[in-house]
C-alpha cells in the first residue's frame, strides 16, 4: 500500500513537472564574411551574421506567450520588440557614403544614404487605430536600441507608405491578420562607432572570436561606403534574423596605392579563435567571390581554399572554413591574402549592369525648382519594366501637372500605372510610384517641378543655411536571367552555401529581383534673413536705452539752482584759470 501511494505521488509530480516544463525551440547560428574585389581599387567587406529560430506558430510574435521567452542564441531584445510592437518584419539600414552600382554592381542588400527603416505592423480589427502608435513606439526604441537619432521618423511627415516597392521579404502571412508597411529615410543621418557597438552586442561571440575578431571600427568607418544592418523576417522555418555590416575600402588611400593587399592590412586583425557557437547550416566561413575572366586563376588567392566552386556568370567562389582551418595546430590565425595588381579603369569602359538610374536638379532660384531622374535600359534585347518611387518632403510641395516622362525620342511617354499622393503640410510627404517598361538599349526621363515652402522660423533646422535633402529615388525591377550582373550578386534571404551554389551548373541562372538607390540631392530652401533679428533687436535697445536713460534722469533726479554769489566764482576750475592768467594780462 505504501509503495502503491508512493509511485502515485511520484507520477503526480513527474506530470507537473511536464505539463509545466518550458521548451526552448530550436536556434541556429552561423557567421559569413564575404570578399571581393570591385576593381579599380575598392575591396568589398559583406559581414553576415545570421540567426535562426524554429518556431511552430508564428502568432507568437503578435501573443508573445511565456512558453516562448526562453532563448539561446537568437536576440531576445530583438523578438520582444517585435512582440511589443506586433512588428512580423523590419529592415534597418544605417549607411555612410553612396554604393556606386554603376560601377560596383549591384548591392546583395541594398541600402540609401543615411538611415532607413521599414516595418510591417500588425492591424488586427478593432487594434488598427494603434498602428501608429506603435510605429511611434517602435522607431523610439529603435533608436535607443541602435544609439541612432532616427525619432524624426516615427512622424506622419517623414513615414509614408508604398503601394507598390516594397513587398515582404519574409514568408507570406496570408490568412493571418493583415499588416500595413511604414517607410521613413532620414537623408543626413549620420553613422558612427556608437551605432556599431550595440548592434556587435547581439553577436554570441562578440568580438572576441569568429568572424567578429575583424569588426574593427576604426578601419571599417574609414572607407568610401560603409553600412549597418538588421534584417528580421519569418521564414518557412520560424524566424530570421541578420545582422550585415558592408564595408567597401578604397585600397588607393588605406594603402598608399599599393596592389597587393589582405583582411590584415586593411582591418589590422586576423581570426584567430573560432566561434564554437556558430553550428548553423554554413558554420564560420570566409567566402572570396571572383570572376573568373578577366581575373587571374585561383593560385592568386592565398592560401589556397577548402573548396572551391564554378556560380554561375562566370563567377567562381573560394570557399574557406574557418572552424576546420584554426583546428590545424600549425596556424594560428587565417588571413586571406590577394596577390594580382590592379589597373585604374575608366567607368565607362566596366561592364556596367543592365540598368542604371542616376539623380539630378535642374531650374535656379529660391522659389522653385526640378528633379530628373534617368533610368537606361542597357540590356541589348530585352525590355524591362521598372518600378519608380519618389518621396518629396512636404516643405518642396510637387506639381503632379508638371509630370513628364520622356522614353527614348518620344516626349509624351505614359506609365503603365501611377499612384500619386499629394503632401499635405506637416502631416504627411507627397508619395509618387510609377510602373514603366522601358525597351532595350533605351532610357527613360522623369522629370518634374516643385515649388520651395515658407516654413515657420521655428521651423528650420540648426543648420539652416546648409539645405532640405530630398531622398533618393527607388528603382525596383527583375533583372533579366541572361544579363551579366556585377560583382557582388548574394541572394537577399539568408546567406548559405547552398543557395550560392543551387544554380552552378546551370546554363541560365534565375532572375534576380534587385532595388537600387539613386543619389540623394541638396535643395537650397528659402529662408529669411536670419541677421535681421539681430540688426532690428541691437537697434532697439539702443534707442530704449538712450530713452529710457534720459527719462529716468529726469524723474529720479532732483533739480536745485546754484547761488550766484560771486565770491564763489574763484572756487570753480575756471575761477582758478582766470586768476591765474590775470598777471599775465596785465604785463
Amino acid at each position: 500500500m505504501y509503495m502503491t501511494n508512493l509511485f502515485v505521488l511520484v507520477s503526480i509530480f513527474l506530470l507537473f513537472v511536464v505539463n509545466n516544463c518550458v521548451c526552448v525551440d530550436e536556434e541556429d547560428f552561423s557567421e559569413e564574411l564575404v570578399l571581393s574585389d570591385l576593381g579599380n581599387g575598392y575591396s568589398y567587406f559583406g559581414f553576415n551574421f545570421v540567426f535562426t529560430r524554429q518556431v511552430n506558430d508564428f502568432n507568437f510574435v503578435i501573443k508573445a506567450t511565456s512558453s516562448h521567452k526562453h532563448f539561446n542564441l537568437f536576440p531576445r531584445s530583438i523578438s520582444d520588440l517585435a512582440a511589443r510592437f506586433r512588428v512580423s518584419e523590419f529592415h534597418l539600414t544605417l549607411s555612410q557614403g553612396y554604393w556606386n552600382h554603376a560601377a560596383w554592381g549591384y548591392a546583395s542588400q541594398p541600402q540609401p544614404q543615411g538611415a532607413e527603416l521599414w516595418a510591417w505592423l500588425g492591424s488586427h480589427g478593432s487594434e488598427s487605430d494603434k498602428v501608429e502608435s506603435n510605429w511611434r513606439e517602435f522607431v523610439s526604441a529603435v533608436s535607443g536600441m541602435f544609439c541612432a537619432s532616427v525619432n524624426a521618423m516615427a512622424t506622419g511627415a517623414v513615414a509614408t507608405s508604398p503601394a507598390w516597392s516594397y513587398r515582404p521579404e519574409g514568408l507570406s502571412q496570408r490568412g493571418r491578420e493583415p499588416r500595413t508597411l511604414r517607410l521613413a529615410q532620414i537623408v543626413n543621418q549620420g553613422v558612427c562607432t556608437e551605432n556599431l557597438t550595440p548592434w556587435s552586442r547581439l553577436l554570441p561571440c562578440k568580438k572576441q572570436a569568429g568572424i567578429g575578431q575583424l569588426l574593427n571600427a576604426v578601419k571599417l568607418h574609414d572607407s568610401a561606403y560603409n553600412s549597418v544592418q538588421v534584417h528580421f523576417k519569418p521564414t518557412h522555418r520560424g524566424l530570421a534574423l541578420r545582422l550585415a555590416f558592408t564595408a567597401v575600402i578604397d585600397r588607393r588611400i588605406a594603402q598608399l596605392g599599393k596592389a597587393d593587399w589582405s583582411v590584415h592590412s586593411l582591418l589590422s586583425r586576423a581570426v584567430s579563435l573560432p566561434c564554437s557557437l556558430a553550428t548553423g547550416q554554413t558554420g564560420s566561413r570566409l567566402l572570396v567571390l571572383k570572376r573568373t575572366a578577366p581575373d587571374p586563376d585561383q593560385s592568386a588567392v592565398q592560401p589556397e581554399p577548402l573548396q572551391s566552386y564554378n556560380l554561375a556568370n562566370g563567377l567562381k567562389l573560394l570557399d574557406y572554413n574557418l572552424t576546420k582551418m584554426l583546428d590545424d595546430e600549425a596556424k594560428d590565425s587565417v588571413d586571406v591574402k590577394f596577390n594580382f595588381p590592379w589597373t585604374w579603369v575608366p567607368v565607362e569602359r566596366l561592364q556596367s549592369p543592365p540598368v542604371v538610374a542616376q539623380k539630378y536638379q535642374i531650374g535656379t532660384g529660391s522659389e522653385m525648382g526640378g528633379v530628373v531622374v534617368a533610368i537606361s535600359n542597357r540590356h541589348p534585347s530585352q525590355a524591362i519594366n521598372v518600378i519608380i518611387l519618389e518621396i518629396v518632403p512636404w516643405q518642396l510641395r510637387m506639381l503632379f501637372h508638371t509630370l513628364e516622362l520622356t522614353l527614348g525620342d518620344n516626349l509624351a511617354h505614359k506609365a503603365n500605372k501611377v499612384h500619386y499622393q499629394q503632401s499635405v503640410d506637416r502631416v504627411r510627404p507627397a508619395k509618387l510610384e510609377l510602373l514603366v517598361t522601358v525597351p532595350p538599349r533605351t532610357s527613360l526621363r522623369v522629370s518634374y517641378r516643385f515649388t520651395k515652402q515658407l516654413v515657420r522660423w521655428n521651423e528650420f533646422p540648426p543648420d539652416a543655411n546648409h539645405g532640405l535633402y530630398l531622398p533618393p529615388t527607388v528603382v525596383s525591377f527583375v533583372a533579366p536571367s541572361d544579363s551579366s550582373l556585377r560583382l557582388p550578386v548574394l541572394p537577399q534571404t539568408v546567406l548559405s552555401i547552398a543557395e550560392l551554389t543551387a544554380n552552378r551548373n546551370a546554363t541560365t541562372p534565375e532572375p534576380i529581383f534587385v532595388r537600387l538607390y539613386t543619389e540623394a540631392l541638396l535643395v537650397n530652401a528659402p529662408k529669411p534673413d536670419f541677421s535681421m533679428p539681430y540688426n532690428v533687436l541691437c537697434l532697439v535697445c539702443t534707442v530704449l536705452a538712450i530713452g529710457s536713460g534720459f527719462m529716468h534722469n529726469v524723474a529720479c533726479k532732483l533739480a536745485s539752482v546754484s547761488n550766484p554769489n560771486p565770491a564763489d566764482k574763484d572756487a570753480t576750475l575756471m575761477g582758478r584759470l582766470k586768476k591765474m592768467l590775470t598777471p599775465w594780462r596785465r604785463q
